[in-house]
């Protein structure tokens, strides 16, 4: 499964998951994770080195969409599965952006 960021953006201003780490470009409480979820993982060990932080916390997955448009957070990390889907046909004001990341082929949009 291949993750990605998603960010409403014309032309993404993060390319890499290094931008996000320790909360360099953005405060982390602007990056949307789903609760429980291999994202957060992910998030809380790689990117800011097992400190807890607090990001925005989505209950689902799908919620990272709306909350984008909604200008709650500025980023998210999503599965691009689903993104790739979801970007093109729901929510074709959101883009990905930023090659793979991660163990499980994660992603920067």
């Amino acid at each position: 499964m291949v993750q990605y960021f998603a960010t409403e953006r014309e032309k993404p201003w993060i390319q890499s998951i290094e931008d996000l780490k320790m909360c360099g470009k953005i405060g982390c409480n602007r990056i949307g994770i789903t609760e429980q979820s291999h994202h957060a993982d992910y998030f809380k060990k790689e990117v800011m080195n097992d400190i807890e932080i607090n990001y925005y916390h989505l209950n689902h997955s799908l919620t990272s969409y709306t909350k984008l448009l909604d200008y709650h957070i500025d980023v998210a990390i999503v599965d691009s599965s689903s993104a790739d889907y979801i970007t093109q046909t729901d929510h074709c004001d959101i883009e990905m952006a930023g090659l793979p990341f991660g163990r499980t082929n994660f992603g920067v949009a």
